[in-house]
């Protein structure tokens, strides 16, 4: 991850991007005149919110630490009178799992659980279904894209024709090209013709993938289509049945086909048949959900579910269980939830989803290194639009809280989590009128 530092000063003159280097103090800046200093980080071109404002004495040096704590987001609110009532989620990445070497994301981003907003100090990509719209709804979150397409055995050249020019218009944020989700009745000939037409239309830079059911991953169903030219094949898991016993063992398993381990060894041991170097072409895993979907198999998995994939893939990535040296190189989630007629979901409208927990679980899989910090306190800011008056309080983090404002009067405000004295960058705001 690059990560740089900007720093706004006195509201407009904004200096910067400097490179930062971890950990610890970074970038100085010294000052003719008392100064009010704001700064923002970016990691990999993605900006966060601008920090609270520090006033800085003249000849003063500023000395921040961007790693420190990492900030919170407002979830909800409501309103009676001037009292306004706060649901926040301020992350404590006291307990997090640190996941090197591996892009994170969510399937559905641009529309799915909180329409990727929540997920994005956690999230270095975003994925979404093709379309114009759909992209440009990621790219103007600052993310790389992994896009999926649903290409049939016929008709190649007009189908990536049809979608080139969306493609082609934001190239260099498209990371991935998901070609076709769980393929079936494909050659190995087939999968490499069709990706030299891809890459002829598309170009050649993309990280052409696929994805795969666990059947076709352990050996239990057909094999994974699979070619020279593909570039991931991204699994499909979801082990959490209503006849299985729900346990870390059952997930990290290398005796059965439900373990994440054992459908690894299966894809590397296709790969190595199909002469696949590892150096070209790597794994990706989709940890599945689904909540109260209208099948009696499923159902939702342990709290604990994303901790257990992460764990696997750290170990599958060391050697611990295979030394061939195909590498899980990315992991998302995906949700499916049940409307109440018993359709289901990707969308954050279902009535019967998943608890916040796991979600939050999820958030605490670490890409970037962050440090491992537990938040106390979270600091409450509502800004007086009309004179730019701020009322300031500070109370323990319980995930709601109510502030008793002024009548009358036009609100912006943000939230920023303390540690250790250290407050965040701030949250994302709302306005209310009281």
């Amino acid at each position: 991850m690059a990560r740089e530092i900007k720093y706004r000063i006195n509201g407009d003159q904004v200096v910067g991007p400097y490179t930062v280097s971890q950990p610890g103090v970074v970038q100085g800046l010294t000052n003719d005149v008392a100064t009010k200093i704001e700064l923002q980080i970016i990691d990999d071109g993605v900006e966060s919110h601008w920090s609270n404002p520090v006033t800085v004495t003249p000849h003063a040096t500023l000395e921040v630490d961007p790693f420190a704590v990492p900030g919170p987001t407002i979830l909800s609110h409501s309103q009676s009178g001037s009292n306004v009532t706060l649901t926040y989620h301020a992350e404590d990445l006291s307990d997090k799992v640190d996941l090197p070497g591996v892009s994170h994301g969510i399937w559905d981003h641009d529309y799915g659980w909180f329409e990727g907003d929540e997920m994005l100090g956690s999230s270095d990509h975003g994925k979404c279904d093709y379309s114009a719209s759909r992209l440009n709804r990621v790219i103007g979150q600052g993310l790389p894209v992994s896009v999926r397409l649903s290409v049939g055995t016929s008709g190649w050249q007009n189908y990536f024709q049809s979608r080139a020019s969306a493609i082609l218009a934001n190239a260099g944020a498209i990371r991935n090209i998901i070609l076709m989700d769980e393929p079936g009745g494909w050659t190995n000939q087939q999968m490499h013709d069709m990706i030299e037409v891809a890459k002829g239309v598309l170009g050649e830079d993309h990280i052409y993938t696929i994805t795969t059911k666990q059947n076709n991953a352990n050996g239990w169903g057909s094999p994974i289509p699979l070619s020279q030219n593909l570039r991931m094949v991204q699994l499909n898991y979801y082990p959490i049945r209503d006849d299985s016993v729900h346990t870390e063992g059952r997930i990290k398993a290398t005796n059965t086909g439900w373990g994440l381990p054992a459908c690894l060894v299966g894809m590397a041991n296709q790969f190595e048949d199909a002469n696949i170097d590892p150096e070209v072409c790597s794994i990706g895993v989709t940890g599945q959900a689904f909540a109260g979907v209208n099948e009696p198999e499923f159902v939702a998995p342990p709290l604990e579910f994303p901790f257990w994939i992460a764990d696997v893939i750290n170990d599958w990535n060391a050697g611990v269980y295979d030394n061939r040296g195909y590498k899980v190189e990315m992991l998302q989630w995906y949700e499916m939830r049940a409307r109440a007629d018993g359709s289901t979901t990707t969308r954050d409208d279902g009535i019967r989803g998943l608890d916040p927990a796991y979600f939050r679980n999820i958030k605490k899989i670490d890409v970037f290194d962050r440090p491992a910090v537990t938040v106390n306190e979270v600091r409450f800011t509502a800004v007086d639009k009309s004179n730019n008056n701020e009322t300031v309080s500070v109370h323990s983090n319980t995930g709601q809280q109510t502030l008793s404002l002024s009548s009358g009067k036009n609100y912006r405000i943000f939230i920023q989590s303390i540690v250790g004295g250290q407050a965040s960058a701030p949250s994302n705001f709302i306005e209310v009128s009281t």
